[in-house]
């Protein structure tokens, strides 16, 4: 009797729970992403609920300092879709998602390629060829963006901007802690003029600006598109608020190098890093971090990779020199520190490296032939980082 009526008494409680949608919102928004997309098969009442654009926010202000996944990489010759997209799971042996669900919804004869990506969102592009009736004469040749989230395999494609996007590039701009809604800068090289889409009024506006410039990579952090030129002691952004392009004197110390001496540049943590590398196999270097106030880059901390490559299992021959890339920084394991993913290319192994505790962990400890490729195309700037994500597109 007993035993009855305690699982009376339990199955009472587990269906007040699944009734009370303020109290279940509050355990269901501790979850992991990849968890909750399972349980929307559980009722009619938390498929609605997980849905939910904004329970899709308030699951992001909650988990606003998600961890990096895993990073894509991209080859940009690559001739088929499916060898386009590479991808490394910072997280065990899980896979990270594919995109091959774009490639229906893009409808286009060429591979799907990642431009950029920020908070859980993807920018991609495609070229797409439009032919004449009888589809013997093309008619004209076309870009195409498209904001995926690889978590929810789900996609939009952007309408077309108001100019013509040959020699562009996109940079997708999303704070997931702020608000929903997302923008896409596209640049044109020395031109004077950006164009930026905004999902909130799903359009492009053009921006235009004094005189014709040049950017490459660009990074978004703290409100603003970040690039790296070769002016000294500028630092230029585009502000997102003000929809102006900011260009500011800082402080000459420490010096910025040219742009091929530049490892890496990105956000973590809430900081817009920069390692930069007078030599290619340098084992010593500085983390450096952009002043909040853009007064100048400081000195984060000093790496020194000696230990690490005393550690690597797969040095056969020792020397001096060991060709790598930073792919990314990551956050710590203890979250006030930080880690480098580093790709080796002799011995060929991918390695997230503790900064602070100096401890290291091997993440792929034969890199392939074919996989290769990918690291080299990259050269010296970053994959495309997948952090699991509700939010919509």
């Amino acid at each position: 009797m007993t035993n009855t009526t305690t699982s009376k008494s339990i199955a009472s409680s587990s269906s007040a729970i699944a009734n009370n949608v303020d109290l279940l919102t509050e355990i269901l928004i501790r979850v992991s992403p990849k968890s909750l997309l399972r349980f929307k098969s559980v009722s009619k009442n938390w498929l609605n609920l997980i849905s939910n654009s904004n329970f899709a926010f308030n699951h992001a202000l909650r988990n606003r300092n998600s961890s990096i996944s895993g990073l894509y990489f991209t080859s940009l010759d690559s001739c088929s879709a499916k060898e386009q997209v590479k991808s490394v799971s910072l997280q065990g042996h899980q896979n990270l998602p594919t995109l091959a669900f774009l490639d229906h919804g893009a409808g286009s004869e060429f591979p799907i390629r990642i431009q950029s990506s920020c908070n859980g969102l993807l920018l991609c592009d495609c070229v797409q060829i439009v032919w004449d009736c009888n589809r013997t004469v093309v008619d004209r040749i076309t870009m195409s963006y498209i904001i995926c989230n690889p978590t929810t395999q789900k996609y939009k494609l952007l309408p077309q901007p108001c100019g013509c996007v040959s020699g562009s590039y996109g940079c997708l701009a999303f704070d997931p802690s702020k608000s929903s809604h997302y923008k896409v800068l596209l640049v044109f090289n020395s031109t004077n003029k950006f164009e930026i889409y905004s999902s909130e009024s799903s359009s492009w506006k053009q921006i235009d600006f004094s005189k014709a410039e040049s950017f490459s990579g660009g990074v978004y952090w703290n409100g603003a598109i970040h690039w790296l030129t070769e002016e000294e002691n500028v630092h230029t952004r585009f502000d997102f608020d003000t929809e102006k392009l900011i260009e500011i004197p800082i402080a000459p110390k420490p010096k910025i190098l040219s742009l091929d001496k530049i490892r890496y540049s990105e956000e973590c943590c809430g900081r817009l890093l920069l390692i930069q590398m007078p030599l290619f196999c340098s084992m010593e270097f500085e983390i450096l971090e952009m002043d909040r106030d853009y007064r100048g880059w400081i000195v984060n901390c000093n790496v020194n990779l000696a230990s690490l490559i005393n550690e690597l299992p797969g040095i056969v021959q020792r020397t001096d020199c060991y060709a790598f890339h930073v792919a990314s920084v990551v956050k710590g394991e203890n979250g006030d520190d930080f880690e480098l993913v580093l790709v080796f290319q002799q011995p060929r192994e991918v390695i997230c490296y503790n900064v602070k505790c100096k401890t290291m962990k091997v993440i792929i400890d034969s890199v392939t032939a074919d996989f290769d490729k990918f690291i080299c195309d990259h050269g010296p700037y970053r994959p495309f980082r997948f952090i699991e994500s509700l939010s919509p597109v």
